[in-house]
């Protein structure tokens, strides 16, 4: 969604003379991919039945899963634009099971036979069905796959219970081994072909492993750390990066499990393990990581619920406080994947999956940045986004304005559990100065229609109010507003989320505006 347009009116002013700007500009979707911290809800419906379960989603955001039939069985599928179709015809077929989707449209996952066996499966991009095989025994389950076409997973060997992570390529099925131990399973794959999953050690303990260059080595925990070891790994980034789960204390008694990122290698050489924690409760598990490392998966909050969240910049964050729209009042409760452009693939659940849940794919929403200039001889300030303004600005159309380094951003207009703002000029009220004045829409926006000595020009972004004290909710940051007094013989703002220059202005004798200390509103962080 981008934002109203300004119109030409307002561009032809702009380029006579500025004082304070502020519109918006959707940014290109690499930037708006990496740092969108909002997300649109869109519900994956079913195959007919009445539940589905997101497991994987790839770079063009396409997802797969699990959705009931019409029959109530389960089925493999995948969600690439508005509908839900059914994959593997007509090998899969009923009480199949989606896990993983490469770029390149390979769906992973397994089936489950007329014997109650599991068999894994690779669905290449032209439809054709594989069945990836076994160790030697009867089943095996498909977990993850690559732009490559490589599956990795897990499958018995025939050799009692005995089963082990797999990697199949070419046509052929390889066993990974283990740590040391009798079994392992393999979770993900990354374009390079390295793998992580969980392996027994010599010791019957389980650990986190990566096997790169044909070899498995265990995922370690620095010393003295509370964790004793890595339980599994769960995704792995292109460049190594791994979450997954660990536990928290030390043999024999085991506390929760808890959500983990791990770099395979640091500068140093020194193992290096981040205990990623929860949303208050007690637990938390890693299930995905894209290549800008962002983690998302599941962890209990502090009123023993299970719900979904996505790490990033160093804090976990509860995916349904971000969500703005889609949600129809249900509550997400777990991940299990995110692309690099940002887009997860979600659950709301209310029992065992996937019989008691609903898939979501969250598209992120756009964040426009606001670019702040000033005018030394006119000691004013402006901001602006829209691409036409900014391109005269930094080209010297007009004479005087300059970059200030600061920037913020902003909602576009119309976003979902946002409210517009509204923007007015000053025309040749205050020559040969003029200035723009923002106000969000009620009481603030209408004082300022009824001044002879401003005129209304329309909506130009939006924002999330604050509460009475000027705090905002989470996944947003306070845009304070502050206004000079008329210095200089015409009025100016200025709006920052920057408290430092907040403090800075005051201190020159700006005055601050808004509810709390001065905020207008709250921007995205």
């Amino acid at each position: 969604m981008s934002a109203t347009p300004v119109k030409p009116g307002l561009r032809r002013r702009l380029l006579a003379t500025v004082a304070g700007l502020l519109a918006v500009v959707a940014g290109s979707p690499a930037e708006t991919a990496e740092y969108a911290r909002q997300y649109v809800a869109v519900p994956l419906g079913s195959l007919g039945g009445t539940y589905s379960w997101a497991r994987g989603i790839n770079n063009k955001g396409a997802v797969t899963g699990t959705a009931s039939t019409a029959t109530g069985a389960p089925r493999a599928f995948v969600h690439a634009g508005i509908a839900m179709s059914a994959v593997g015809d007509p090998w899969v077929g009923e009480w199949s099971y989606g896990q993983a989707i490469s770029d390149n449209g390979h769906v992973a996952g397994y089936v489950i036979d007329g014997r109650s066996r599991e068999r894994g499966f690779l669905v290449e991009p032209t439809g054709s069905v594989r069945d990836v095989g076994t160790l030697g025994g009867p089943w095996s389950r498909a977990h993850g796959v690559n732009a490559a076409g490589h599956v990795v997973g897990v499958a018995a060997t025939g050799v009692g219970s005995i089963s082990r992570a797999f990697l199949y390529r070419d046509g052929a099925m390889t066993d990974l081994g283990t740590l040391g131990g009798s079994y392992s399973v393999a979770h993900g794959i990354n374009a390079s072909g390295e793998v992580t999953g969980a392996a027994e050690t010599a010791d019957g303990s389980e650990h986190a492993f990566v096997r790169s260059g044909g070899v498995m080595n265990r995922v370690c925990v620095p010393v003295g750390a509370a964790a004793d070891k890595t339980r599994a790994g769960t995704a792995i980034s292109d460049a190594g990066v791994i979450t997954g789960r660990l536990d928290i204390g030390k043999p024999p008694v085991y506390g929760p499990e808890r959500a983990f990122a791990h770099p395979i290698a640091t500068a140093s050489g020194a193992c290096e393990v981040k205990d990623l924690g929860t949303l208050g409760g007690a637990y938390s598990r890693g299930l995905a990581i894209n290549n800008h490392h962002e983690i998302v998966g599941e962890a209990q909050a502090a009123d023993l619920t299970v719900r979904a969240f996505v790490h990033f910049e160093g804090v976990m964050h509860d995916l349904n406080a971000r969500v703005v729209s889609g949600l129809g009042g249900r509550t997400l409760t777990d991940a299990y994947a995110i692309n690099d452009a940002g887009q997860i693939a979600a659950n709301s659940c209310t029992g065992a999956a996937p019989q008691h849940c609903e898939a979501f794919r969250l598209d992120p929403v756009p964040t426009p940045s606001a670019i702040e200039y000033y005018h030394a001889a006119y000691g004013h300030y402006f901001v602006t986004t829209v691409s036409s303004e900014i391109a005269a600005l930094d080209a010297g159309v007009l004479a005087g304005w300059v970059r200030t380094g600061q920037s913020f951003r902003t909602y576009p207009v119309d976003t979902p559990a946002t409210t517009d703002v509204c923007r007015f000029w000053s025309g040749q009220t205050y020559q040969t100065k003029s200035s723009h004045h923002y106000a969000p829409h009620g009481w603030a926006c209408a004082v300022v229609l009824v001044n002879p000595d401003w005129v209304f020009e329309g909506d130009v972004f939006a924002m999330r109010l604050p509460d009475a004290e000027g705090g905002c909710v989470d996944g947003t940051v306070p845009l304070y507003q502050l206004y000079n007094g008329g210095q200089g013989g015409a009025p100016n703002h200025r709006y920052t989320t920057s408290a430092g220059i907040r403090s800075q202005m005051l201190s020159t004798g700006w005055i601050p505006e808004g509810t709390g200390v001065g905020v207008i509103g709250c921007v995205p962080d």
